[in-house]
Order: structure tokens, then C-alpha cells, then sequence
């Protein structure tokens, strides 16, 4: 439970997310229905667990305490993840509408500057931060690379 300390002290998302995972166990977290109707559920533990994996992952690709990291997802557990991953990382997470017209996104990108960017063609940074049951990398996308890095702007703060 959420005390008056810890309102005034703050809590980031990440410790928060922890906390709650530890109360609401495997319980449904975020069930998202997609336009065809298919559900996709994912409960607390699992939440908490692979959106810490996320988090390794985006440091990994130079995310940081501070950075911006631009998603660029439908509403979908990979957008949630990758938010999560941010939060937990102590970075600025700018959700960015998918479906912006190339050269509108690639503004809008330009003037935040993220550290990463994550997008449709990048969503090996959320698969790829599971791991098989031998403990080796799996990408169940064939999309190569890694999440997109761009160069880090000098910007006042």
C-alpha cells in the first residue's frame, strides 16, 4: 500500500511495478484485444519479470538515467513492456504515434532526440530480451539489428 512517505519521497514506476507484481502474483496485469479480437493477457509476475529483461536490454543499447526513449507502438503488452523497461532504466518514455506519416515522425524525432527508439521494425529489443529455455537468445521476428540508437544531441536540460 502507497503511504504518505512514499507520496512525498516518490516511487518510480519500475520499484512501484515490483511491488505491485509482488501483491498481484500471476493475477491478470493488462489484457489487450486486438482489432481482429484476439486477446493477449499477461499477469503481474510475468509483467514485472520481462519488462526487467527489457530494461537490461535498453541499457544494453545505451538507454539511461534521464534519456528519452521514444515508442513508437500500437497499443499492444510490446508497448507496454518497452515503457516499462524504460521506467525501470530511470529514462523519459515519449510514446509517438505509430502511424505518423515518415517524414512528420522523423521531425518529431528530431526535436526529442531519444537515446533508442522503439518501433514495428525493432521489435527484437522485447523478444529477443526473453531467453529459450537453454538460456540463448530467441527472436521470434526476423527483423535483425537491434532497437534503433540515435545519436545523442547536446540539448540544456
Amino acid at each position: 500500500m502507497t503511504t504518505a512517505a512514499d507520496v512525498e519521497e516518490g516511487i518510480p514506476y519500475g520499484t512501484r511495478l515490483g511491488q505491485v507484481a509482488g501483491r498481484g502474483g500471476d493475477a491478470t496485469a493488462v489484457t489487450f484485444v486486438a482489432e481482429d479480437g484476439a486477446e493477449q493477457t499477461i499477469g503481474w509476475h510475468e509483467l514485472d519479470r520481462r519488462s526487467n529483461q527489457v530494461a537490461r536490454v535498453l541499457a544494453d543499447r545505451g538507454l539511461g538515467v534521464g534519456d528519452s526513449l521514444a515508442v513508437c507502438l500500437r497499443n499492444s503488452i510490446d508497448h507496454l513492456l518497452a515503457g516499462f523497461g524504460g521506467w525501470k532504466v530511470g529514462a523519459t518514455v515519449v510514446p509517438v504515434r505509430w502511424d505518423l506519416p515518415e517524414w512528420e515522425r522523423n521531425r518529431l524525432l528530431d526535436v526529442l532526440g531519444p537515446a533508442v527508439v522503439v518501433d514495428a521494425d525493432h521489435l527484437e529489443l522485447i523478444h529477443d530480451s526473453e531467453s529459450a529455455p537453454d538460456g540463448s537468445p530467441r527472436s521470434p521476428h526476423p527483423t535483425g539489428g537491434g532497437c534503433a540508437a540515435r545519436a545523442r544531441q547536446a540539448r540544456p536540460r
